[in-house]
C-alpha cells in the first residue's frame, strides 16, 4: 500500500510542479512553492525527485507521454476505430490534460533547451504515422516529406499554442467539444495531402452536428 501512496505522491507533485511551470516557467518556480501548490512538505519533494532539475526532467518526461500518446490517436482510425470515436477520445485527451499544452507553450516562449529535443520528437513520430497513411493510400507521398510533416507539425503546434484565444474568437474549444467541426476544417484545408478524396467524407459523416454560427460570423 505504501507503494501506491509513493506513486500517488510523486504524480501529485508532477502535476503540481507542471501547473506552476506552465504558468511562470521553470525559472521562477521555486521547489517550496511546488510543496506548497501540492500540500505536501519540501521534504517530500525532494525525496520523490532529488532536485529541482530532476522534478523538471519528470515534467519534461510527462509532456513526451502525453505528446506520444495524442500522436498515437491519430492513427487509430487506420486500425478499425470510426473517426467519431477517435476525434472524442482526442478531444477528452486535450480536456484533462489542459495544463500540459500551456506547458508546451511556455516552453516554446522561453526557448526550452528541451524543446529542440521535443519537437524533433514529435516530428518524427509523426512521421511515422503519416509513413502509414501514405502505405494505406489515403495519403500522397512528398519529396520532400519531413520538410511537409514538419510544416504541419508548426502549424498544429501553433494552434495549440493560440487556444484561448482560438476558443474565444470561433465561440468554441477547437481542441475540445469543437474537435469534430475543427478537424473537418482541417481535412479540407489540407485536402491536397489525400489521395481519395471521399476520405473527407468520414469526417462529415462521423461528426456529430457542430456547425453553429461562430460569434464572428454572425455579426
Amino acid at each position: 500500500m505504501g507503494s501506491v501512496t509513493d506513486l500517488t505522491a510523486r504524480a501529485q507533485i508532477r502535476d503540481a510542479a507542471a501547473a506552476l511551470f506552465a504558468e511562470h516557467g521553470f525559472d521562477r518556480v521555486t521547489m517550496r512553492q511546488v510543496a506548497a501548490s501540492a500540500g505536501v512538505s519540501p521534504a517530500l519533494v525532494v525525496h520523490h525527485f532529488g532536485s529541482k532539475d530532476g522534478l523538471r526532467t519528470a515534467v519534461v518526461d510527462h509532456v513526451v507521454a502525453w505528446f506520444d500518446n495524442t500522436i498515437d490517436k491519430s492513427q487509430e482510425a487506420l486500425d478499425g476505430r470510426n473517426w467519431q470515436e477517435v476525434l472524442n477520445d482526442a478531444a477528452d485527451s486535450f480536456t484533462h490534460a489542459d495544463t500540459l499544452p500551456r506547458l508546451f507553450g511556455r516552453m516554446l516562449v522561453d526557448r526550452d533547451p528541451a524543446m529542440q529535443g521535443l519537437f524533433a520528437r514529435i516530428v518524427e513520430r509523426s512521421e511515422i504515422i503519416m509513413q502509414r497513411y501514405i502505405e494505406a493510400g489515403v495519403m500522397s507521398d512528398d519529396p520532400d516529406s519531413r520538410l511537409r510533416t514538419a510544416m504541419l507539425v508548426a502549424s498544429d503546434l501553433g494552434a495549440l499554442m493560440f487556444r484561448p484565444y482560438l476558443s474565444s474568437f470561433l465561440g468554441f474549444d477547437p481542441y475540445g467539444d469543437g474537435m469534430p467541426r475543427w478537424a473537418a476544417v482541417a481535412t479540407r484545408v489540407y485536402a491536397s495531402l489525400l489521395v481519395d478524396q471521399s476520405f473527407l467524407t468520414a469526417f462529415d459523416t462521423s461528426r456529430t452536428d457542430t456547425t453553429t454560427n461562430s460569434p464572428q460570423e454572425q455579426l
